[in-house]
């Protein structure tokens, strides 16, 4: 009996790489989903992910969320959807659904100018400005700003995708603070306002449909960001008619870093010997 999900976790350096595997119970063709990506050639993850796709045949996501802009995790999101899931003749892409935190990619691109980084501003534009906008705006794309309490328009086999967070009142203050504030603002609040986007992470749940399997992915959720999304977590499963809060597996998020650590989250949602806990580390 094939297992309802496979997820892999690819060595990628500092960064996340994780690509998702549905087999529905009624045995219509295996799902793929993207989380993150940071396919670097040193640490190999740029050749690996790319030969899992053409051993697998995989011509199709279902979903693909990045939990938060830094570029440990977006590094080479934009040529791998153009190498095997963009169609350039006809502009199509075999995408059914894009989700992020719905922070406005403009003012990304405006902080990583202002702090001297004009490769990045160029990966973020690559990204963003010239594929998944416009892409969006033709309505080839479906786009998800995946903000507290959000549950996925598209189901991923016998899988819901739902959201812990990120506010959407703090996206908002993030998004709202303008370009031309940033460019002119001191160096000192541009690295601060760069740093804010690790508390606006996606916090990202797999939730069986009928098993009572729960998977949460961090992205690079600090500590109060997990707090949050803990309180919001047990009124969604009264929504939803669930009763299983405890987590089977948690992606440990920013790499193990102490300022993510929050001890609730494995005290209370997690079970003792049989959660398990993914760190993804250099």
């Amino acid at each position: 009996m094939k297992p309802s999900a496979v997820l892999r976790f690819f060595y990628c350096g500092k960064g996340d790489t994780i690509l998702l595997q549905a087999s529905p119970a009624d045995e219509s063709p295996d799902e793929w989903a993207l989380v993150d990506c940071h396919l670097t050639k040193v640490s190999g993850a740029h050749w690996r992910v790319r030969d899992l796709i053409e051993r697998e045949k995989i011509d199709r996501l279902k979903f693909v969320c990045l939990t938060h802009p830094d570029r440990d995790h977006y590094f080479g999101m934009s040529s791998l959807l153009r190498e095997h899931f963009y169609d350039a003749s006809n502009d199509q892409v075999a995408v059914d659904e894009f989700g992020d935190s719905g922070i406005e990619f403009t003012m990304l691109s405006a902080i990583a100018h202002r702090m001297g980084h004009e490769k990045i501003t160029d990966e973020l534009d690559e990204l963003y400005a010239k594929l998944l906008a416009k892409l969006i705006h033709a309505g080839k794309l479906e786009h998800q700003p995946m903000t507290r309490g959000t549950l996925a328009t598209t189901d991923f086999g016998d899988f819901n995708l739902l959201s812990l967070s990120p506010r959407a009142t703090r996206v908002d203050c993030f998004n709202q603070q303008g370009v031309d504030a940033i460019l002119g603002a001191p160096f000192s609040d541009i690295h601060a306002k760069r740093e804010q986007t690790n508390a606006l992470s996606v916090v990202l749940v797999l939730m069986h449909k009928t098993q009572p399997i729960n998977i949460v992915l961090g992205g690079d959720a600090t500590a109060k960001t997990w707090a949050e999304a803990l309180e919001v977590w047990p009124k969604l499963l009264q929504k939803l008619n669930r009763t299983r809060r405890q987590f089977a597996a948690v992606k440990v998020s920013h790499h193990g870093a102490e300022s993510s650590l929050c001890p609730d989250l494995y005290n209370d949602y997690c079970w003792g010997r049989r959660t398990i806990a993914i760190l993804t580390v250099p």
